[in-house]
Parts: structure tokens; sequence; C-alpha cells
């Protein structure tokens, strides 16, 4: 059984989930890096980072500048 596109969508834009993935990262990251380090919010995108997407090298490394164009309006609003 998969999980279709719609729903992947609306997993991501769900506030209970997107809260849930952020306590775990913030409480696998404490003590590992800086206050400032930690986030205090994130974004869960539905579309897969590929190198096809163009957000990721074939060797899956982020390509930073593309990921900031492609999200800076998601970005601007996370500082917000």
């Amino acid at each position: 059984m998969g999980i279709s596109d719609d729903d992947i969508e609306e997993l991501c834009k769900n506030e209970d989930l997107v809260n849930a993935v952020l306590k775990d990262i913030q409480s696998d990251v404490s003590g590992k890096l800086q206050r400032v380090e930690i986030p205090k919010k994130i974004l869960l995108c539905p579309e897969p980072w590929t190198p096809a997407s163009g957000l990721v090298t074939e060797a899956l490394k982020l390509k930073r500048k593309a990921i900031e164009k492609a999200f800076h309006k998601e970005i601007e609003e996370l500082y917000r």
C-alpha cells in the first residue's frame, strides 16, 4: 500500500507531523550543536530531491544555491 502524491502533500502540511519531526531533530542534535545552530522551524517538502530536480548532485550532495533559489519564499517565511 503506497502513499499518493496528494497524501504526501497533506502530510507535509500537517502541523502535528511537522512539530513531531522538528522535536525529533531538536532532541537528536541537542548537545551536539550550539543552541543557535538548532532549527526552530522546518519545512517538509513533498517533492523528492533528486539530481533530476537540480537540488542535489549525482553524488546526492546538496546544491545550496539551487535550494536557496527554489525555496527562497519558504525560507523567508520560516524566519518570520
